[in-house]
């Protein structure tokens, strides 16, 4: 029984250890990629020894967060979306407005307000993302788009998921990926029991075909890692993490003071994305901006009468969470639940992903 079921798991282990690794490209330095005319080799990422990353002060190639987030753990996750909504406010296409009142962080509802047409180099997903918000119309709030957004949101995340297979990153989609691989699992444990019920009905090896269930059982628990990145996608991971580095250790107090909204606010979305945002916040509470007109807010988010920068991590934590179960939501006679889940201001990709990690 033991010898079978080591056989069985050892051969599905086998197959996730080979299709399921980061590759990177031989002989480079992590996140540089062969120059033009360069042969590109790729090898298995080591499971130890790739190698620290530098400190990257700026997102790189100027990635977008959604990018970011669906290349650092392998899934276009709603607060990828979140992340990219408020992105879209910093870059100057649309405002964030509080309009209740009662309280920072409950009961709140916030009006997203169209300044512009977008940004006619949008990414396919950025594009099919501010269409959609905004379809008809110049402002929205968000409560309006409750139980009316999931399927808005699915296809951003699929365009997502067809931007990084486009950037080279991955070779196919991980979504799909993950999908086929569990998929494959579930026909391996049916196919793994049928074989153990005939082999205990018509032999006495029933203990060979136990070891084929397991090995189909951890196959399909592990099938979520199969999703790999290329050369390519695993170069630009070491610089995004470069990058989540700088923000994970930066301090508001040390950036020159002409230029700290702009820096808080370039960056935040990216910290959303990476799972820091709260702490990003904190940093720059200090941050006594007054906008022009003399209300309160950064030029970007608007607050309520008497609202100040030091409820910016509150109120700003309480709209990613809010934005991330709104878009999600579906009506309770299609799902039975609202969908208020999937990431909020700490939500996102931690850590050096998902496949790639073998």
């Amino acid at each position: 029984m033991a010898g079978a079921s080591l056989l069985g798991i050892g051969g599905a282990l086998a197959v996730l250890w080979g299709r399921g690794r980061d590759r990177r490209y031989a002989g480079q330095i992590p996140g540089l990629v062969p120059a033009p005319g360069q042969l590109e080799v790729e090898r298995r990422m080591p499971l130890r020894g790739a190698g620290p990353v530098a400190v990257e002060f700026a997102p790189p190639d100027g990635l977008r967060p959604g990018q970011v987030g669906t290349l650092v753990d392998e899934k276009a996750q709603v607060v990828d979306v979140t992340a990219t909504i408020v992105d879209f406010a910093v870059r100057g296409h649309l405002r964030i407005v509080e309009l209740a009142a009662g309280g920072y962080g409950g009961g709140q509802d916030w009006e997203l307000v169209k300044l512009n047409g977008g940004d006619p180099g949008f990414h396919g997903y950025e594009r099919s993302l501010f269409d959609a918000l905004f379809a008809g119309r110049d402002r929205v709030k968000l409560s309006d788009l409750k139980n009316t957004f999931a399927d808005r949101l699915s296809d951003t995340q699929k365009r997502l998921y067809d931007d990084v297979v486009a950037q080279g990153w991955y070779r196919r989609s991980p979504e799909a990926t993950r999908n086929l691989g569990w998929g494959l699992g579930v026909v391996l444990v049916l196919a793994a029991g049928g074989v153990t019920f005939l082999l205990a009905t018509f032999t006495h090896v029933a203990l060979v075909g136990l070891g084929l269930v397991a090995g189909a059982l951890v196959f399909l628990v592990c099938a979520g890692r199969l999703p790999s990145r290329t050369g390519r996608g695993s170069a630009m991971l070491a610089r995004v993490l470069g990058f989540r580095q700088y923000l994970s250790v930066a301090e508001g107090n040390q950036i020159r003071f002409e230029e700290r909204e702009q820096i808080f606010s370039r960056y935040l979305p990216y910290a959303m994305v990476f799972g820091i945002a709260e702490r990003w916040a904190h940093e720059f509470a200090d941050l006594a901006v007054q906008r022009g007109d003399g209300s309160a807010g950064l030029y970007w988010y608007t607050g309520q009468p008497g609202w100040s920068l030091l409820y910016f991590p509150q109120s700003i934590g309480a709209f990613a969470t809010t934005t991330a179960g709104t878009i999600a939501s579906t009506p309770p006679s299609a799902s039975g639940s609202s969908g208020f889940g999937g990431g909020g201001f700490s939500g996102g990709g931690g850590g050096g992903g998902g496949g790639g990690s073998w």
